[in-house]
This record gives structure tokens, sequence and C-alpha cells, in this order.
């Protein structure tokens, strides 16, 4: 009796199906037809995946393999893995999605080139996609998971995509060391995790576009050549962008419904509006309802547009919008070559009483450009409107400041204006009609840091010279992340704190850790 058992089970134990391994050989896309090791196309190595309940892994030798028919419908678990995404190619002439994948499944492919006549290259609905090693040639294609009952999520690796949509309540979107030129996120908690990736438009490109209130990591990354470089679209985003730069857009970053975006270690450097953005400022146009935190960052070479209602070449905030930036550095920013303007050549604050604005300004040093129309003013700030909310602590204010509509500096303290006395800084607690010489404020150069700085030389007077709160807690590191005060004496004034040291030691002498 026993060994019956034993026969019975050995029996049904056999007839279970195993992941398997489907190499491919021939690549065309026949109807469909039987996998065999000498006759085996993508599409037939798919349906013989979709028999085991386990991972199965699809292997595609160096070539160009087709895709003519419907999608490639993906079941269960399953690797397609090609030979590297410069010899192995997909290309598909559905104008539907080329593959998709199939929900509570995970679809990992790798080492291929994929072009799609449709918009969408690959899409999966209630599953999991990972993509390691891909290569989208076609521009105007696309990658999208979208959550319809169940999770969703996507990590992208090694890769080179037009488009990336992350969609979902839940939606989870982790992107590593690829080429994206526009990134979607939209659904209630949809959370992206974006880590060295470069983000390079056309001119008239969204290099980011945040529509969800989960959580929004991007860190190390490039975002250029684009319209809309960073577009909060959200009521209550938790957004962190560190180490990131912003470089060569033609329009600046966008918010809207109240959200919160931090930026932190950031460059903001040769952003020039198009014709398109004639009217916007160069980096950011903060409207009614926006916050927006910017710590330690450089805005280098800007040129805005004409200004419209907005007052500010670089940064222009709006009625009912909240900025606040520490240890920051302004220099060369004004308009763009044949924009005739009296507005301000940095950042234009315009407010009403029915809806304040608010602009804080600590450890900034700000620098007028070059070049000026003689006479004119505001060459740093303009503040427009009774309701402004102004404060300028320990700053530098290389240049000068103009209001109207009864615009004013709510608090100063601790801070330089050269070489006159046109910010409304109080004479008792700050320095004034500062000469040049005095002020001894170096060039902008690599000092340090994650960014360029403009560094008092010896003797300037915004060495050691903080007055009133002394140092801020907020800004305990300079631009470059080293400790203040030095060596327990003063906070020097401005972004940078001269005689400061890293906050963690470098390992080698070009600043790498």
């Amino acid at each position: 009796m026993h060994r019956l058992i034993f026969t019975f089970l050995l029996a049904t134990m056999t007839c279970v199906a195993h992941a398997a391994t489907y190499q491919v050989t021939r690549a065309d896309d026949p109807v469909m037809a039987p996998c065999t090791p000498e006759n085996c196309s993508l599409r037939s190595a798919i349906a013989m995946s979709a028999i085991t309940p386990e991972a199965d892994l699809i292997l595609l030798p160096a070539g160009v393999f087709s895709a003519a028919l419907n999608p490639l419908r993906t079941s269960g678990d399953v690797t397609i893995r090609g030979a590297g995404s410069t010899l192995t190619s997909l290309h598909s002439t559905s104008d539907q999605a080329a593959i998709m994948g199939s929900p509570m499944s995970e679809l990992v492919i790798e080492g291929m080139r994929i072009s799609a006549i449709g918009s969408t290259a690959i899409e999966v609905t209630d599953g999991s996609l990972v993509l390691r090693d891909v290569d989208m040639p076609n521009d105007t294609n696309q990658v999208i998971v979208e959550e319809d009952t169940l999770s969703v999520s996507l990590r992208v690796e090694s890769s080179r995509i037009p488009s990336v949509a992350c969609i979902g309540n839940t939606a989870s979107c982790t992107l590593r060391d690829s080429a994206i030129t526009t990134i979607v996120l939209l659904g209630t908690q949809a959370e992206l995790d974006a880590q060295r990736i470069v983000s390079a438009g056309s001119g008239t490109t969204t290099g980011l576009h945040i529509g969800s209130n989960g959580a929004v990591r991007v860190t190390d990354s490039l975002f250029s050549n684009h319209t809309t470089p960073l577009n909060v679209d959200t009521a209550d985003a938790d957004i962190l962008i560190e180490r990131t730069r912003f470089i060569g857009n033609t329009g600046p970053m966008l918010g809207n419904g109240g959200g919160m975006a931090r930026l932190d270690d950031v460059e903001f450097s040769d952003n020039i509006v198009s014709d398109a953005n004639i009217t916007l400022p160069a980096v950011l146009h903060a409207t009614d309802g926006t916050a927006w935190r910017i710590h330690r960052a450089l805005f280098d070479g800007n040129r805005g547009g004409s200004g419209g209602s907005s007052l500010g070449a670089v940064i222009a905030t709006e009625p009912g919008a909240n900025v606040a930036m520490t240890n920051v550095t302004f220099t060369n920013n004004t308009y763009r070559p044949g924009v005739v303007s009296a507005h301000a050549h940095a950042i234009g604050v315009v407010s009403t009483a029915a809806s304040p604005s608010m602009m804080w300004l600590f450890h900034a040093t700000m620098r007028r450009p070059a070049a000026m129309a003689p006479g004119e003013q505001g060459s740093l700030l303009r503040i427009s409107g009774s309701g402004a909310y102004v404060l300028l602590k320990n700053s530098v204010f290389d240049g000068t400041c103009l209001f109207n509509n009864g615009g004013s500096v709510m608090q100063a303290e601790g801070s330089i204006e050269s070489p006159g006395n046109t910010c409304g800084l109080d004479i008792a607690t700050n320095f004034v009609g500062i000469t040049q010489n005095q002020l001894r404020l170096g060039a902008l150069a690599d000092n340090g840091g994650f960014t360029w700085s403009a560094k008092p030389n010896t003797g300037s007077v915004a060495i050691n010279h903080v007055t009133t709160n002394g140092c801020l807690p907020i800004a305990g590191m300079d631009q470059r992340r080293y400790l203040r005060p030095a060596g327990g004496i003063g906070c020097d004034i401005g972004a940078v704190e001269v005689e400061g040291v890293p906050e963690t030691p470098e390992i080698f002498d070009d600043g790498f850790e």
C-alpha cells in the first residue's frame, strides 16, 4: 500500500511544470507556432512561458527581431534577456504597446534596444516591471506602469528611455543610472526614487512632472534643455531634490496646487527662456499657494524674460507664494538679450494685502550682473505691494534693490549692501554704503562643495561680522556644507564661511568622497 502511494506521488510530481529557459531562434513574428529548439520566435517563447507558474527566462541572441502582430503579452513572471542594448533589437509595427506585462506578475527586460511605431513601447498594469540596459531610440516612445485595482511598480537601471509614466495611488517608481527625458508621477501616494538620472530634453519638454502626494527623492541628477524642468502639480507633495543641476533649460520650474519642494545642493546655470516663455523668469515661477525651500544653491548666468507682472528675471514670486533660501549665491544673472525690462535682474516679489507673499534670504550672496543699462535699478531684488513678507538676514547684496506700490523689506539684520543703501537695510543692525574695497568679494570659483561660490577675500567686512541673532540654526552649514561658525568666532556674512571646515572631511584632494 505504501509503495502504491509513493508511486502515485512521484508520478504527480513529474507532471508539475517548473521554470524553464527558452532560446529564441527566429527573428520574425509568425502566426502562433510551437517553440522548439530549432524553431522558436519570441512570441512563441512568451506563450510557452505562460505554462509554468514560476519565473521563466527567454534569451534573444544578437540581431534584429520583430513584433509585427498584436502586442507581445506576457503571462506570469518572465525575464526577456537580449545580448545587450547595442546587439539585440526589437522592432514593433503594432500601433499598440510592443510588450505588455500581466497583472500580479513581474516582467524583466534586459539588454535590448526597443522601438515601436505606437507611442507606448512597454505597458504594465497591476504588476511589476524591471528594465536593465534597455535603449529606446524612438523619442516618441514611452514606458507606462499603471495601477488599476492592485499595486504597480517600476525599476529602471542603466537604460535610455524617452518617457516614463508611473501612475497609481500606491505606485512605486525607482530609477537608477539612466537617461530619461520625461518622468511623470501621478496618483494619491505614488512614490519616486531617482538617482543619477540625466534628463535632457528638446527645448519644449517637461523634465519631471509630480502629480502625487507621495515621497519624491531625486539625487545626483541633471535636468537640461526643458521648457519646464520641474512641475509640482500637487497639494501636499513631499519632495526632496539633492545634488542636482538644472542647466540650459528654456523655461522655469513651476508649482501648482500648494505642494512644497525642497532643493538642497543644487545648481541653476545658463538657463535662458525661449520665445514661448518670454514673460517668465529663467529658474523659478512661484505662484499662489506654492512653497519652495532652496538651500546651498548657485544661480549663475541665467537669462529671464520680460517679467510680465512677476518682476524677476531669475525668480518670480507671485502673490500668495512662499519662498525661503539659505546659503545661496546669485551672480551674472539678468535678462535675455533683446529684452527690455525695468524689473529685478534676480528676484522679484509681488504681493497684495489679500494675498501676501513670502521671501526669506538667509546667508545669501548676491552680485549684480556686469552689464546693465546706465542708472538701472533693481539689479538684485524688487519688491512690489504692501503685503510682502521679506526677511533679509546675514546676506551680502552687491548691487541694488527697488520698491514700488508700497513694497518694503519687513526685517533685515546682519546684512551688507554695497555700494549704496537701496535695499532698506536698518543701519543699526546692518552694513550699508560699503565700498567694493571693503567688501572684497572674490570671483565665482571652486571653493569646495557641490557648487561654485564667491568667497570673501582677506580683510572683507563680511568675515566674522554677523550681528543680531548670530548664526541662524537653519544656516549651520554654508553653501559648501562647511560648518559655521569657524573656530568659535562669529559667522561670516553671505553664503560662504571663509575658515569653515567640511561637515565630512574629504578623503581625496578633488573632493571625491
